[in-house]
């Protein structure tokens, strides 16, 4: 498979983006990790390194969970420009790494086995009444201890680590699982920030939630899958479903001309960006 050449980049400086990366992976925010290593880096300009770093934190991210798994073959879904693939097969020395799937010729065998679209517009169809049948359940009724004036995103938080524990994840496995940036995490730690809606639900795939826990997940957070966001029928169909591949997920919607949840900008080629 050919290797794209990224012309103005050395190897040593690919090397200081994976640095960055790996100190990402162990707690650092990446304007912590850049300011480490940014005079290593004194001709590129910071978002250029961002853009390289980004692809680098999701390699390793990736790699760690294959690991835990006992599994050492890493097929990348992007093609990673050299010389930063040869700097990350030289890390990830234990690993056979795939430089790039051709995503097009990948879609059809993986839509085909994981998304059904007759399937999906039935469950689109029928989405109301399983809601209310949710709602009936009372599968909500714990939250909003505080004063929502008050909250500040105590109860999110505090539903997510009691789902965590449940779960057996540690805060590591949780974010890193659902592609969440850790000083992200840290911040619904520290009560600094309420959550997005799209990070809720790679939370509620990262930790494998069920539909009933998902939405209670989301009601913390004053989100639901209510509306008219096809996006976000699509990704609570899979929750629904019980499937948690990340790939499988972000290709369905690539395939359905919307923007993938967790590798946003990946596929800019081959679909229409969601407005």
């Amino acid at each position: 498979m050919d290797v794209i050449t990224l012309d103005n980049w050395t190897k040593d400086e690919c090397k200081y983006v994976v640095g960055i990366a790996i100190g990402v992976d162990r707690g650092l925010s990446f304007e912590e990790a850049y300011e480490k290593y940014k005079k290593h880096l004194t001709n590129k300009e910071k978002d250029e390194v961002k853009e390289k770093y980004e692809i680098s934190y999701r390699v390793i991210c990736k790699a760690i969970d294959l690991d835990k798994e006992g599994i050492f073959e890493l097929k990348l879904d992007e093609r990673v420009p050299e010389p930063l693939f040869s700097v990350l097969k030289e890390i990830l020395y234990n690993f056979s790494i795939t430089n790039g799937i051709d995503v097009k010729q990948n879609n059809e065998k993986k839509i085909a086995s994981k998304f059904n679209i007759s399937e999906y517009n039935e469950f689109k169809n029928n989405v109301d009444k399983i809601r209310k049948e949710l709602e009936a359940d009372n599968y909500n009724n714990f939250i909003y201890k505080v004063p929502n004036d008050f909250n500040k995103g105590l109860d999110f938080f505090s539903v997510l680590d009691d789902f965590r524990e449940s779960k057996g994840l540690s805060p590591k496995q949780v974010y890193t699982n659902s592609y969440i940036k850790p000083n992200t995490y840290s911040d619904w730690l520290n009560l600094n920030r309420i959550p997005k809606i799209e990070q809720v639900l790679k939370l509620c795939i990262g930790m494998k939630l069920n539909h009933k826990e998902s939405c209670t997940l989301l009601k913390s957070a004053n989100c639901d899958f209510g509306g008219t966001d096809e996006r976000v029928r699509m990704i609570e169909y899979f929750i629904y479903k019980g499937i948690y591949n990340v790939d499988d997920i972000d290709e369905s919607l690539v395939y359905m001309h919307l923007e993938p949840l967790f590798q946003p900008g990946l596929y800019d080629k081959k679909y229409e960006r969601a407005k």
